[in-house]
């Protein structure tokens, strides 16, 4: 074997180590972005559990359950604590809406998940009364209020 022959039989085997190594980084890139996306959804329904977990105290349970029936029968305090758990329950699933394709789930399906989470939590008469005069239209991106108000469509059509 001449000088020349493993020559090229050595830059052949330098290719194939570094097509090797690529692919292998391809793979760990692979890897680490499904490890982000879980983390994602982990960190997003964390959130979610820590806003619901606040209705373990019977006080503010209370004003929820009464707030869905009926934001103006509740006191101006109550209502500064209904809406702002209303708004954080809302804001807690914005990353769904936001980065859906960082997030272990399919970006519709987390869409489709989102609009009937905000139906459960829009679903009676006072949640929507909130809704109305929150002014929220007007301060949340448009994102988030189109799906809200999508929600609120199919409640209104189901109602029918």
């Amino acid at each position: 074997m001449t000088l020349t022959q493993i020559a090229d039989v050595a830059d052949l085997l330098a290719a194939f180590g570094i097509i090797v190594t690529l692919g292998f980084l391809v793979y760990e890139m692979h890897m680490s972005a499904r490890q982000e996306k879980i983390a994602n959804w982990q960190t997003t329904m964390s959130g979610i559990r820590e806003v619901r977990r606040r209705t373990d105290d019977p006080g503010l349970a209370d004003i929820i359950v009464r707030g869905r029936k009926s934001f103006y029968d509740l006191s101006e305090q109550e209502q500064v604590s209904f809406g702002y758990w209303m708004e954080e329950m809302i804001l807690a699933h914005d990353p769904f809406l936001v980065h859906p394709e960082q997030i272990q789930v399919a970006p519709e399906a987390t869409r489709v998940s989102t609009r009937g989470a905000f139906q459960e939590y829009l679903e009676g008469k006072g949640a929507r009364e909130w809704w109305l005069q929150c002014g929220a239209r007007k301060r949340w991106p448009q994102h988030l209020t189109s799906v809200i108000d999508s929600a609120l469509a199919e409640i209104e059509e189901a109602e029918k």
